[in-house]
């Protein structure tokens, strides 16, 4: 006889010796743990990944966030020089990063660190971002914002607000 270890998972084929209860409770059980094992580090694996998005938005939301990467403003653009290719203290950035329902602008998932810029389509949608941050910091993130204009400005005040929180996440 042929057996599966786990619905929707990949098919085993076993061959189970017929007429012996014993080794057919042992298999039985073995497959139990087998698929909670699976299970269990399917999830573990989807936290460390970063998959905080429903797989129904995950569609949606993956080509806006292409979009977004490809539009960027050059407050962006700059940001993203200083922080890809882990070049701020060896952290990982993710840009244009979906969490739950939002597409953030810069994200370091390991540390559940999210960057946001705040440019002019911001102005006078305070109530909406306060919304987005709360939603982001339920999935347990730290949210840092900066305007547009400061990075402009103060690139390297910037990085090293970013580089302090980075070494405050680690500790903690």
């Amino acid at each position: 006889r042929i057996s599966q270890d786990c619905i929707g998972g990949p098919i085993v084929p076993r061959v189970l010796p017929i007429g012996l209860e014993a080794v057919r409770a042992a298999h039985r059980e073995s497959a139990v743990t087998r698929c909670t094992t699976t299970l269990t580090r399917k999830r573990s694996m989807m936290s460390t990944r970063g998959t905080y998005t429903s797989t129904r938005l995950w569609g949606k939301l993956k080509p806006a966030a292409r979009g977004l990467r490809e539009s960027g403003t050059a407050a962006e653009e700059r940001l993203w020089e200083r922080l890809r290719n882990r070049g701020l203290n060896g952290v990982k950035f993710r840009r244009q990063h979906p969490i739950d329902r939002f597409v953030v602008d810069f994200c370091a998932p390991a540390l559940r660190l999210v960057i946001e810029l705040d440019g002019s389509a911001h102005k006078g949608r305070e109530t909406e971002d306060e919304e987005r941050q709360r939603v982001i910091e339920q999935h347990g993130f730290r949210v840092i914002r900066f305007t547009n204009d400061t990075v402009e400005r103060d690139l390297e005040g910037v990085t090293s607000l970013i580089l302090e929180a980075v070494t405050g996440l680690r500790r903690g």
